[in-house]
């Protein structure tokens, strides 16, 4: 069992990336304020859905810029999440997901039949030494 939550782990996956970074997709278990300021600090665009519950950060009156997730979520209410997906390039991520999906899932079946053939071979030289 893993105790760390995946926007613990987020800084040091990003500064084991070498080449620029231009936009960081993940999904709303990265939507803390600390992810934000590790995707900025790499000069990245953050690309993390709101929760559904959530809240502005930063109002318009501050002189503040706006702050990324804000943006995220005024462009949600205004718009809708399925269209923010598609314009922000989100549901790239979904795709990398989906073949990291099939990829592991390949590698499950490539394993199982491995070891099922071991297992062959394995009674068939028995069998072999029982005859012999």
């Amino acid at each position: 069992m893993n105790d760390c939550h995946d926007g613990e782990v987020l800084a040091d996956i990003l500064e084991g990336i070498d080449a620029e970074i231009a936009q960081v997709s993940a999904d709303g278990a990265y939507d803390h304020r600390h992810c934000y300021d590790e995707i900025a600090q790499h000069g990245a665009k953050a690309v993390i859905p709101p929760r559904k519950d959530a809240k502005i950060w930063l109002h318009g009156n501050t002189n503040a810029p706006p702050h990324p997730r804000d943006q995220n979520l005024r462009y949600i209410r205004k718009h809708g999440r399925k269209k923010w997906k598609r314009d922000s390039g989100y549901h790239r991520r979904s795709l990398a997901e989906t073949t990291m999906f099939r990829f592991k899932k390949s590698l499950v079946v490539l394993y199982v039949l491995v070891n099922l053939t071991i297992r062959r071979l394995s009674c068939s030289s028995n069998v072999l030494r029982l005859i012999a």
